[in-house]
């Protein structure tokens, strides 16, 4: 797996490059959307994914012109960095998260960027917005920040008018490498009632505030957000909290604080 895509090279539909440090990756997924990402979390896309199928990127190619572009089933261009013109460029997933395309020479000079540049004090973000059940809906957002605190906040809405919604949420945290280090607790949603029943809404939203030691927040890259309704995570915590334990190339600094985790 490479970092870079030469000139004639290209990555078909599951295929992708990797950072150097392994940090990061671009990948050309099923619906056609282009993405890097940090770990689970989006940071850049061409929002190709809306398409209609028959339009679809299936082909992500480094042209010899010097152009990157994303070609249809039929060949039909759909996006591309306008770069023509620069024989031999070459795109490059840098350790620093940026993808850059570069025209050769010595120094090569960049002709377009993601702009990207990961900050490491920046917090970890990530969201989640789908449909739990019949008309029961769920979005969050979680913010790691650096000292280890993270603050969700959890959007419901019960259009279901026979059952009441019982919104579930769970946050694993990944390091650089896509390996779990920590898992939040299972949170429980305020209960949400089905359209006919007036005892209490049924919608709203509701924030929650978890401590980690600040090694969580130091190590983090990547947030995967669970959230469901009925009987809750706490299987799968159990499982997360085994896996963490068993691990052996975890930090260091992450391995000392696993007693905490219960």
């Amino acid at each position: 797996m490479s970092d870079t895509l030469n000139a004639g090279q290209s990555l078909t539909v599951g295929q992708e490059l990797r950072s150097n440090n392994g940090a990061f990756n671009l990948v050309l997924q099923q619906d056609g959307n282009l993405v890097l990402y940090q770990g689970a979390m989006p940071v850049w896309d061409t929002g190709t994914w809306n398409l209609p199928a028959s339009q679809r990127p299936v082909v992500a190619a480094m042209q010899p012109d010097g152009n990157f572009a994303l070609y249809g089933p039929s060949g039909n261009p759909i996006w591309a960095t306008a770069t023509a013109a620069h024989p031999g460029a070459r795109l490059v997933l840098q350790d620093d998260r940026n993808l850059v395309l570069y025209a050769p020479g010595q120094p090569p000079g960049a002709l377009w960027a993601s702009n990207t540049v990961y900050n490491p004090s920046a917090p970890i973000q990530s969201s989640k917005d789908d449909e739990v059940g019949y008309q029961k809906h769920m979005k969050t957002d979680a913010t790691l920040f650096r000292d280890g605190t993270l603050v969700c906040s959890t959007f419901t809405r019960n259009n279901n008018w026979i059952g009441g919604l019982h919104g579930h949420v769970l946050i694993v945290i990944s390091d650089a490498a896509h390996r779990a280090i920590w898992v939040s607790q299972d949170h429980a949603c305020i209960t949400r009632c089905s359209i006919p029943d007036v005892s209490c809404a049924s919608w709203g939203q509701e924030v929650y505030t978890e401590k980690f030691p600040d090694a969580v927040g130091t190590y983090a890259q990547g947030l995967d957000i669970y959230q469901g309704d009925g009987a809750g995570f706490a299987d799968l915590r159990a499982q997360t909290i085994k896996v963490i334990k068993a691990a052996e190339d975890i930090a260091d600094e992450i391995k000392k604080l696993l007693g905490r985790l219960t």
